[in-house]
């Protein structure tokens, strides 16, 4: 199955009162612990939600508690899966019908595989920690 096209996306967070407090400490020192900080939480979010090797963060942003990552329109827009029968009871009202025709259709397609890409999708919306996931939308 060939590789899908990787987007950027912002990832904005929920209130977290460490990054406040942080934020708060505008001295030099201050700026290098928020932006470390910043740096391990939302790789430690990424490397929690997504699987290995089909992410990259791009960078964290300190001005809000947020960062850019690459990932496939997939990982946003289909919906979390919770067990390996679920692909089967997918309802087309609630995901990307062109999502799960391509990928049912596709002759390299297994269940396995099936099942692999729809655990990967949507993590990011669903997780507790994030607030917005927005497409990076460029100007001409």
């Amino acid at each position: 199955m060939a590789k899908p096209q990787q987007e950027v996306y912002f990832v904005f967070m929920n209130f977290d009162p460490v990054y406040e407090r942080l934020r708060a400490d505008r001295t030099k020192q201050g700026s290098a612990t928020l932006d470390a900080y910043l740096s391990q939480k939302h790789d430690k979010l990424l490397a929690k939600l997504l699987q290995p090797d089909t992410y990259w963060k791009k960078s964290s942003l300190a001005i809000v508690d947020g960062f850019a990552v690459e990932i496939t329109d997939a990982q946003v827009t289909a919906p979390p899966i919770t067990s390996h029968a679920s692909w089967m009871y997918m309802d087309p009202h609630t995901c990307s019908p062109l999502l799960y025709m391509n990928l049912l259709l596709h002759p390299d397609c297994t269940h396995e595989r099936l099942n692999y890409i729809l655990m990967q999708a949507s993590v990011l919306r669903s997780a507790k920690e994030v607030r917005v996931v927005e497409k990076n939308q460029e100007l001409a």
